[in-house]
Formats: structure tokens, C-alpha cells, sequence
């Protein structure tokens, strides 16, 4: 990533973005509370209108976030982030394609697991540190050119540009597929102009190389250096 303010600014937007259909966690630790979001992941509306609802509603549940919720820390942001995005990110294909092909081949379906839950948490991590610096940004959706059907999968990309007060717009571009049954799932996303998929692959081979091939050893550590 080229900063760490981008990052944060990346989490804070990707959260807001993909909080399709889930439950919002607003609660001290003693009683949780949830509220459900409004927004309907329906895979058959236009990916840049979900996008664009899911992102203003979720917002709004982050401005309404009371000094108890706050008080909370970092954890009340992963709740968020875990209950609005989870189901609704391909985390499984994503941590696949992460691992890349070799590594994957080798690693044990535990391992596998494994890793696909240390690299959901370590993005949960990233998010909810995004979302918990939240300054009244605004976040514009770009309409959508339609959707590209090949070998039976359907994708679209978004674009969405964050405006912070006072700076240069932040071009984010998420790369989403069409499941009958789940809705609009994030696969990929470019961050002004990177990679996501490949910067985090990247770091996956440098990580398991430098081990010597110790899948345990990269997945214990994944996500500290992120």
C-alpha cells in the first residue's frame, strides 16, 4: 500500500461498501446489542446501487455509534466490520488465490482453513481501524458499465472515490461477481491504481519463502506486518 493513511482510508471505505445484509453490533460488552441493516444484498440489482446504499447506511450507523460503543475500542469496530461485511466478502477465494497455486497444493485442508480464517481477521483488523477514523468523507459511487458474463460468472466493477476534507480524491475500484444465492461478492479490489490481490500475494511468497516453505509458520504470523 502506498501509505498508511491510505490504508485506513481503504478499511474505513471497504467496510462502509460491503455492509450488505447483516447485523450491526452496538453494545457494551456485558449486554450486545444488534440492529439489523437495512440494506438486502439482491443479486439482482445493479452492483453500484448496493454499493452506493449499503455505504450511506452503514455511515449513518457509524455516526450514531454512542460514547459507550467507542468506549469499546477496537473491538467494537471488528464486531462491526465482522457482522456487515463477513458473509459478503469472498474471503475463501480471495486467501486461494493469496496462497497462490503451489502453496495451496501443499497445505493440508487444515492449513487451508486455517489460513483463510488469519487472513479474514487480519482484514477485519484492517477495516475496523479504518472505519474507527471515520471524519465525514465523502464517498461517491460512480455508476457501473454493466455487467461481463464468461465462463458462466458474472462481474462488475465499482468505482468509488473517497473525498477527504480538503484532499485529493481516492479512487478505489472493487472487482465483484454475481452468486444466485449470495448476492454481489467482492473478489478483488484496486487502490488508487493498486492491486490489492497481487500486493497481498506478494507478500504471501515473500512470507513462505523466507520460512523455506513452513505454511504453520506463515499463517502464525500473518497479518502482524500488515
Amino acid at each position: 500500500m502506498k501509505s498508511l493513511s491510505s490504508k485506513i482510508m481503504i478499511g474505513a471505505l471497504l467496510g462502509s461498501v460491503l455492509s450488505f445484509n447483516a447485523t450491526t453490533v452496538f453494545a457494551a460488552k456485558a449486554e450486545m446489542k444488534t440492529e439489523a441493516v437495512a440494506v438486502e444484498n439482491d443479486a439482482d440489482k445493479a452492483p453500484d446501487a448496493l454499493v452506493s446504499e449499503a455505504t450511506e447506511n452503514l455511515i449513518g450507523f457509524v455516526k450514531k455509534a454512542t460514547k459507550e460503543d467507542k468506549a469499546l475500542g477496537l473491538s467494537f469496530y471488528e464486531n462491526l466490520v465482522e457482522d456487515s461485511i463477513g458473509p459478503f466478502v469472498d474471503f475463501k477465494t480471495i486467501a486461494f488465490r493469496v496462497m497462490g497455486r503451489d502453496a495451496y497444493k501443499k497445505a493440508s485442508e487444515d492449513q487451508r482453513t486455517a489460513f483463510v480464517e488469519a487472513f479474514k481477521r487480519s482484514l477485519i483488523t484492517t477495516y475496523a481501524k479504518g472505519i474507527s477514523t471515520y471524519d465525514d468523507q465523502t464517498v461517491k459511487v460512480a455508476p457501473f458499465e454493466g455487467k461481463k458474463t464468461a465462463n458462466g460468472i458474472t462481474r462488475a466493477k465499482v468505482e468509488v472515490k473517497i473525498v477527504p476534507k480538503g484532499g485529493k480524491p481516492f479512487p478505489i475500484i472493487y472487482s465483484m461477481y454475481q452468486d444466485d444465492s449470495r448476492g454481489w461478492l467482492l473478489e478483488n479490489m484496486h487502490l488508487d491504481g493498486v492491486n490489492v490481490g497481487s500486493t497481498f500475494r506478494n507478500q504471501f511468497q515473500n512470507a513462505y519463502s523466507a520460512s523455506n516453505g513452513n505454511i504453520d509458520k506463515v499463517i502464525k504470523n500473518w497479518g502482524q506486518s500488515q
